[in-house]
C-alpha cells in the first residue's frame, strides 16, 4: 500500500492565514514548563515539524518586511477587508450557512487564536498498512480551558449532523476523537497546558503514564538531532526535521521501487544523518537554514558536492560585469568536468535509461558538431558566474549573461567555434540550423554570434541563438551581442557596475574556505515590479475573492509601500566539518521567506510520488464484458462518468471537500459497490484541483491512451450555497 499523504488545499492555507490574522495575543500568564513535543516522541521518529511560542509570533513578524507592509496606513484597508472576510468565511465554517471550509478545519483555525506556546506534530511511524501514525502537540497555556470547552461542545453534538463526529471523555483528561472517513480514531490526552493528540494508541499511553515526563532516548537526545540544529538559532519561529535512514527502516509502507526512495538512494541520502530546516527572524529579515548533516560515504550528498564543486574565486571578475542596475547576481565554484561525471553516476544509479539517455545526448552532441561536450567543459575553469539587471537607462530585464573562467591556452575558443561550425541540423530541411556569423571583437575581447534559422524560404521561425566571447580569462555568454558589450565595457572600468552598491559589495565581501556557491537578489525591486503588474489586474479582472475569503483588491496597498519595506536577499551554501561527519548548509536572508516556499512545493510534489497516480501510462487491460456496438460502449461509459459525477458531489456534501482517489467513493464512504471504469472496461482518471472543491473526470477513451482525441470527460464542481 502507498502512503497517501494529504495536501492542503488553497482554501485551507487561506484559512490559516486569516487565522494569524484574527488576533495571536502574546500570553499575560507568568511563566510556564512548556512541553516540548521532541522530547516525548520515540528516537526513530520520522519527521517532526514545530511552530515555537506562537504567541509571540505576531510581535516577532511586526518586526519582518511583510509586517511593516501589513501595518502601513495604506495598508489598512485591504487588510480590514481581508480579515473581516475571513472572519465571515470561518463563521460560516463553524455555523454551517456555507461550508466554506471543511468542518474539521473550520473549527480549528477558530481555535488557532487561543494557542500561546508550540504547536508541533511529529510522522511516529507507518506501518506495513501504509496509514502513517502521528502525533500533535498544542500548547494553549491559560486559555487551556476554552479548547475544553470546545471539545465538550462537540461532545454534545457537531452543528451539522453528516459530519458525522463522535467525541468521548474519557477520565484523568483523557478524549476519544471519531471522524467519519478516517481509518483511525484520535486520543487526546491533556497534560498541563498543552494538548497532545495522537492516532497511536500506544505512544499515547506510554506519555499518559510518564504524566508528560521527558522520554528517555527521545528524539532530542539522538545524534541525528544534534547534529540537524547544533549550528541553527536557540528558539526560531519554526523548526522541521527529517531523518532518511529512519525512512528506510520504519516505513515497510512505502513501496521498495517508489521513485523516491530510488532517488534518494542515487542521492546518496540513505546515508544522511538527518535533515534540519529552521525560519528565524534577525534584524527585521527572515533567516531561512537548511543543512543535511550527512555519514561522509563516496555517495553522501557532501561527498558527491565536494567533488562536483569547489570555493569559488574572487568575486570582483564578476562583480565588474554586471551593470549598477543588477537585480540578481550568482557565484558557484563549480568543475564542469566532474559535475557531469556526478550527474552521469547519480542517474546510473536511480534509472538506466536515464543515464543511457545521457550518453546518447553526448553522442549527439559530438556527431552535429565535431566536437566532444567533455572536452570543452574541461578546457573551462571552476569559476563560475552569471547575471541579471536592468540596463543604466532602465527598462525591463534584457540583460542575462553567464561569466565563465576559461583556459586559454586549452583552446576553449576553438572547440566552442569549431562546434558551432559544425552543428547542422539532420531531422529534415525544416528544422532550425545553426549558422555562425562574421566573428565579433569588442576591445580586445573576441568571439563569435551562433543564431539558429529555418532553411525554408516564408518560415515564420524568428532567428534565436547567442553570443560568445573570450575576454581575457574569462568566457561570457549571452543572448545578444549588445550584452556582451556592456560587460566587456564594464570590466574596463568604462561604465558603473553592481560592485558599487554596498548591498551587493557587502554580500560578496569574504571568500570562506567554506562557501561553495552565492547569490545575491534584489528581492524589493523585483517582487515591486511583479506587484506593480499584478494588482491592476486583480482589480480588473479579480472576482473579489481569495480562495473562501472575499477581499477589496481596489484596496491594495500603492506600490511605493510594498518596495520601501523590502530588501535584498542573500544565498550561501556551504560545505562544512571534516569526515566522518560532514554537513551541507544552505543560508537564505532576506525580506520574503524564499526557501520555505520553495520547500512547500517540493513537499508537495514528493507527496505526488508517494501517493498513487491514476494509471493511464500502463492502461489495464479492458474487463471481460460483452461485445457490443461503439455506440454501446459509448453509453456505459456517459452512464459511468454521470454515475461517478453525481458519488463525487454526494462525498463533497458529506465531507465538505473532493476526494484525492476514486476509490474512497468505495471505502469508507459506501457510496460506490466497486472501483469505476468505463464502457471499454478500463478505470476512470480523476483528477481533483488544488482547491479540493473541483476537478475532471475522465475516460481515455476507445484507444486507451491519454490525451487523444477520443478521450471524454466532464468537468466536476462542488456548487457553491
Amino acid at each position: 500500500m502507498r502512503l497517501a499523504l494529504p495536501r492542503p488545499s488553497a482554501t485551507a492555507l487561506a484559512a490559516l492565514l486569516a487565522g494569524a490574522f484574527l488576533g495571536l495575543a502574546p500570553a499575560r500568564a507568568a511563566p510556564v514548563e512548556r512541553l516540548r513535543l521532541e522530547t516525548l516522541v520515540p528516537p526513530t521518529t520520522l519527521a517532526f515539524v514545530a511552530l515555537h511560542d506562537v504567541a509571540q509570533l505576531p510581535d516577532r513578524l511586526a518586526a519582518t518586511p511583510l509586517g511593516r507592509i501589513v501595518s502601513d496606513p495604506d495598508s489598512a484597508a485591504f487588510v480590514t477587508s481581508f480579515v473581516d472576510g475571513a472572519r465571515a468565511a470561518l463563521a460560516r465554517g463553524e455555523y454551517w450557512g456555507e461550508p466554506a471550509l471543511s468542518p474539521e478545519l473550520a473549527a480549528a483555525v477558530l481555535r488557532a487564536s487561543d494557542l500561546d506556546g508550540d504547536a508541533a506534530v511529529a510522522l511516529l511511524r507507518v506501518p506495513e498498512d501504509g496509514t502513517p501514525r502521528v502525533a500533535a502537540l498544542l500548547d494553549f497555556g491559560p486559555r487551556l480551558s476554552r479548547f475544553v470547552d470546545f471539545l465538550r461542545s462537540m461532545r454534545a453534538g457537531w452543528p451539522r449532523a453528516d459530519a458525522d463526529v463522535h467525541v468521548t471523555e474519557g477520565s484523568d483528561g483523557t478524549w476519544v476523537v471519531e471522524v467519519s472517513g478516517r481509518p483511525r480514531a484520535l486520543g487526546v490526552l491533556l497534560l498541563g497546558t498543552a494538548v497532545l493528540v495522537s492516532d497511536d494508541d500506544e505512544w499515547l499511553r506510554r506519555v499518559a503514564a510518564a504524566r508528560g515526563a521527558p522520554a528517555e532516548g527521545a528524539l532530542s537526545d539522538t545524534t541525528a538531532w544534534a547534529a540537524a540544529f547544533r549550528r541553527g538559532p536557540p528558539t526560531p519561529l519554526l523548526r522541521a526535521f527529517a531523518d532518511p535512514q529512519a525512512f528506510g527502516v520504519e516505513a515497510p509502507g512505502l513501496a521498495p521501487d517508489a521513485p523516491a526512495r530510488r532517488v534518494a538512494e542515487a542521492l546518496g541520502l540513505d546515508g544522511t544523518v538527518a535533515v534540519g530546516f529552521t525560519v528565524d527572524v534577525a534584524d527585521g529579515a527572515f533567516v531561512e537554514r537548511l543543512s543535511l548533516a550527512c555519514d561522509e560515504t563516496p555517495r553522501s550528498p557532501a561527498a558527491i558536492v565536494d567533488e562536483a564543486t569547489t570555493v569559488p574565486g574572487a568575486a570582483a571578475p564578476l562583480l565588474a560585469r554586471a551593470p549598477a542596475g543588477a537585480v540578481a547576481i550568482v557565484q558557484a565554484g563549480v568543475q564542469p568536468g566532474p559535475a557531469l561525471g556526478v550527474l552521469w553516476r547519480t542517474l546510473s544509479a536511480a534509472d538506466e535509461d536515464a543515464a543511457d539517455a545521457l550518453v546518447d545526448a553526448l553522442e549527439a552532441f559530438r556527431a552535429r558538431t565535431g566536437v566532444r561536450l567533455e572536452a570543452v567543459l574541461g578546457a573551462l575553469g571552476p569559476d563560475v558566474g552569471a547575471f541579471a539587471g536592468l540596463s543604466d537607462a532602465g527598462g525591463v530585464l534584457p540583460h542575462v549573461a553567464l561569466v565563465v573562467e576559461a583556459r586559454p591556452a586549452s583552446g576553449v575558443e576553438a572547440l566552442l567555434a569549431t562546434a558551432a561550425a559544425e552543428a547542422v541540423a539532420q531531422n529534415g530541411p525544416d528544422e532550425p540550423v545553426a549558422v555562425v556569423t562574421t566573428p565579433l571583437r569588442v576591445h580586445d575581447a573576441h568571439g563569435f554570434d551562433v543564431r539558429l534559422v529555418r532553411p525554408s524560404p516564408g518560415s515564420s521561425f524568428a532567428p534565436t541563438g547567442a553570443t560568445v566571447l573570450l575576454d581575457g580569462d574569462r568566457l561570457l555568454l549571452a543572448a545578444n551581442a549588445a550584452t556582451l558589450r556592456d560587460a566587456v565595457e564594464r570590466g574596463r572600468g568604462d561604465a558603473p557596475t553592481a560592485s558599487l552598491r554596498p548591498a551587493v559589495a557587502a554580500a560578496f565581501a569574504s571568500t570562506p574556505t567554506t562557501l561553495r556557491a552565492r547569490a545575491w537578489l534584489d528581492a524589493g525591486r523585483v517582487l515591486a515590479s511583479a506587484y506593480d503588474t499584478v494588482v491592476p489586474v486583480l482589480q480588473t479582472v479579480g472576482d473579489d475573492r481569495l480562495g473562501p475569503v472575499p477581499v477589496d483588491w481596489a484596496a491594495l496597498p500603492p506600490t511605493r509601500v510594498v518596495a520601501a519595506a523590502l530588501r535584498p536577499t542573500t544565498a550561501t551554501l556551504r560545505l562544512e566539518g571534516a569526515a566522518p561527519a560532514r554537513e551541507l548548509v544552505l543560508e537564505v536572508t532576506g525580506s520574503v521567506p524564499l526557501l520555505t516556499a520553495a520547500l512547500v512545493v517540493l513537499v508537495r510534489r514528493a507527496g505526488d510520488l508517494l501517493e498513487a497516480p491514476p494509471s493511464v501510462g500502463d492502461v489495464e487491460p479492458p474487463s471481460p464484458h460483452a461485445a457490443g456496438s461503439e455506440a454501446d460502449e459509448e453509453q456505459r461509459t456517459e452512464l459511468a462518468l454521470r454515475r461517478v459525477e453525481a458519488a463525487l458531489l454526494e462525498f463533497a456534501a458529506r465531507y465538505g471537500a473532493l476526494p484525492a482517489r476514486l476509490d474512497e467513493l468505495v471505502a469508507p464512504a459506501g457510496l460506490l459497490a466497486v472501483a469505476p471504469r468505463d464502457g471499454w472496461g478500463r478505470a476512470l482518471v480523476w483528477r481533483r484541483a488544488l482547491s479540493a472543491v473541483g476537478g475532471t473526470l475522465e475516460s481515455v477513451g476507445p484507444d486507451g491512451r491519454p490525451g487523444t482525441d477520443d478521450d471524454r470527460g466532464v468537468e466536476v464542481a462542488v456548487p457553491r450555497k
